[in-house]
Formats: structure tokens, C-alpha cells, sequence
């Protein structure tokens, strides 16, 4: 099951923890097969969970925040491909159809947010996007456009790594501190105080 508060608490991004109300968080449940144990509590205890929308269930009655659960089993193929996704039902369709609509997306944020849902579908279903990737490879390069930052962020990560451990070598063979061994490396000076503060 995956838990989110949909107006979350964040630090940076213009906005201070604080600057979202209590009053207008809600907690979104979402899973890919009825609760049914979880809405008999519910009704139980006094609750109502009422399906407003095909596949979203409003629940009252039992705790003060706003809760909606996400059947995403029933929810519509295109309105809602990005919750679809976040299973390990996705289907091939599925993930075809969110691909091509994210290379769409022109505004940063809009990437940034249908690459983190590739992300978390792409390590439920791994054999899905390996069937995709073989029987389409065009699909294959818009998903490396669409990751094109994490994985460069990646590769960097493997470069640090290399670097760092050719410096410490340099340094401990020649007796050199870590500036002299950056710079005899040719490493620039932005990067030296990155590395510095790892060594």
C-alpha cells in the first residue's frame, strides 16, 4: 500500500514547512485490490466510506484529516495512468501511454514528478519495461529522456567514486595533501572542494 499526504511538507522550493496548513492536508491510500477488511473497520467503528468517483472512496467519520482511498484496479485507464502505474499490475499499455504523454511535459516540474513515478514503476515492474523497451526502442529513448538527469546523476556518483579513491592513492604514494593531488590531476577548482570534503 502506498501512504502520501497529497499537500505535503516540504523544505525548499519557495515554501517554508510550516507555510501549508494542517487544516488543508488529506491522506490519500492507494492499493490495487479492495480493502475490504480495512472499510468493514471503518463502518465499524462508526465510519462511512462512500465511492465518489470510480475507483476513489471517500472515508468519514473516524479520524479528523480527510482521507481518500485509491482503487487503482478501478480507476480510468487514461484519467488516472500515473496511479495505474505505481502497482505492480501496470500494464504494457499502461506504461506506453504515460511514457508518450510525459515527453509532452515542457515545464521542469511536471518532468521531474512523471520521472519519479517512471522510477517507482519501473522497480515494480521491471519485466513490463523490459518487454517495452525490446518491442519498442523508441519508447526505450523517450524513458532515458524523460531519467535523462537521474542517470546523469548516477554516472557522476561512479565518477566521484573513481575519483576519489585516485586521489586518496595519489596522495598516500606522493605525500601530497588532496589539493595538490586535484590539481596535478587537473581537476577544476569547483570540483576540488567537492571532492575535499570527502576525502
Amino acid at each position: 500500500m502506498i501512504f502520501a499526504l497529497s499537500a505535503y511538507l516540504y523544505k525548499g522550493q519557495g515554501k517554508t514547512v510550516d507555510e501549508i496548513p494542517f487544516d488543508e492536508l488529506t491522506v490519500t491510500l492507494v492499493r490495487d485490490n479492495m480493502p475490504d477488511g480495512l472499510f468493514e473497520s471503518v463502518k465499524r467503528l462508526g465510519g462511512t466510506v462512500e465511492e465518489r468517483f470510480p475507483g476513489v472512496y471517500y472515508i468519514s467519520g473516524v479520524v479528523s484529516t480527510p482521507t481518500q482511498f485509491v482503487l487503482t484496479s478501478s480507476l480510468d485507464k487514461i484519467l488516472h495512468t500515473s496511479l495505474r502505474l505505481l502497482t505492480k499490475r501496470a500494464t504494457e499499455e499502461d506504461a506506453e501511454w504515460f511514457i508518450e504523454m510525459a515527453r509532452k511535459f515542457t515545464e521542469p516540474g511536471d518532468r521531474h514528478n512523471a520521472d519519479a513515478v517512471l522510477q517507482v514503476s519501473v522497480s515494480a515492474n521491471r519485466e513490463i519495461y523490459e518487454n517495452v523497451k525490446r518491442r519498442n526502442p523508441a519508447m526505450c529513448q523517450a524513458m532515458k529522456d524523460l531519467m535523462k538527469d537521474e542517470i546523469q546523476e548516477e554516472n557522476q556518483k561512479v565518477v566521484d567514486v573513481s575519483l576519489i579513491a585516485a586521489i586518496k592513492n595519489l596522495m598516500e604514494k606522493s605525500g601530497w595533501d588532496a589539493i595538490k593531488a586535484m590539481e596535478s590531476m587537473g581537476i577544476p577548482a569547483t570540483d576540488q572542494i567537492r571532492y575535499a570534503s570527502r576525502l
